[in-house]
């Protein structure tokens, strides 16, 4: 998960959370409804990618969160294995030249799209080499917010990170079961900072770990549990354009926002269905705004916050 990046300095932020102002969506398979969403992803201008995953497609929204086009399961909400068609999409990312990647869970591919929707290209197979993944796998897609777009992939059940060119080239691969530094647990999230750095919520871990980006571990943080800092299973992690983290602290059933060197600053949510509550939080981007968007996995919405002034 993860949205497109700006090398430009980002709006002030207050280190208050955010507050509720508004949901899209509800359960269904119309245009603008929802089954089980995963991610959410913003392009430059703020139109809304969503992995609307039991509904086995892509849904786009317009800045002013209309809906615009979907694809992969149009009318049926079948999975499927051909081009364009997806079986449980799980993460999406938008590179800098607009273009779009998703984690095509079941399929055990990722799929690049182009702006419109169109298909571009895939990669991918069963396996435990270089360039494939694992059962169920991948989990997680980021792309570097620079001129190289590479991708980076959480190969959840290999437990690694593998680093493609914006081809799909394979470059390298790192990570390894286990709970030392640049060992992972079932990895289900990746984010790229405009630095290079690379972010991954090492879920089974219930930890964040931060490398750079050939993979030299750097830092980490958090660990099982309630606290400020502390997770429970997060399932995604994020980097804003002012390089602020945000962490979908899923089984918490709240979003946790922190310094680039993971210094807690705010967390927000609790469990529930009303405006602010989640069920199982899984994506967040945010917005050129400083909004930020959460896909409400259980909710089968996404709810948006705004910082106050």
């Amino acid at each position: 998960a993860s949205g497109e990046e700006s090398e430009e300095e980002g709006p002030v932020i207050s280190e208050e959370p955010p507050v509720f102002v508004r949901a899209i969506g509800t359960s269904g398979t119309g245009d603008g409804r929802f089954a089980l969403p995963r991610d959410v992803a913003m392009t430059s201008d703020d139109s809304i990618y969503v992995a609307d995953t039991n509904n086995h497609r892509v849904q786009k929204f317009d800045p002013k969160d209309e809906f615009v086009w979907e694809i992969g399961a149009p009318g049926n909400r079948a999975q499927g294995s051909g081009d364009g068609a997806f079986n449980y999409p799980f993460s999406v990312t938008v590179a800098a030249n607009g273009n779009f990647y998703v984690a095509d869970k079941n399929n055990y591919r990722i799929q690049e799209f182009t702006s419109a929707g169109a298909f571009v290209r895939k990669w991918g197979s069963p396996g435990t080499d270089d360039g494939e993944f694992s059962n169920q796998s991948p989990r997680g897609v980021a792309v570097a917010p620079t001129v190289d777009g590479n991708v980076y992939v959480a190969d959840t059940f290999n437990d690694r990170i593998q680093k493609f060119d914006k081809y799909g080239v394979f470059e390298r691969e790192w990570g390894t079961e286990g709970t030392g530094d640049g060992e992972f647990n079932n990895p289900r999230g990746v984010a790229v900072a405009s630095d290079g750095s690379v972010y991954v919520a090492d879920t089974q871990n219930s930890r964040i770990q931060k490398f750079d980006a050939n993979g030299v571990f750097v830092t980490k943080w958090g660990a099982y549990g309630i606290g400020d800092g502390s997770f429970f299973q997060p399932r995604c992690v994020v980097v804003a354009s002012d390089s602020t983290v945000y962490v979908a602290d899923t089984y918490n059933d709240r979003i946790q926002r922190f310094t680039s060197e993971g210094v807690f600053v705010s967390k927000w949510g609790t469990e529930g269905t009303g405006d602010g509550e989640f069920k199982d939080p899984r994506g967040v981007a945010v917005a050129s705004n400083g909004n930020v968007y959460v896909t409400d996995y259980g909710n089968h919405r996404i709810q948006v916050f705004e910082y106050e002034d």
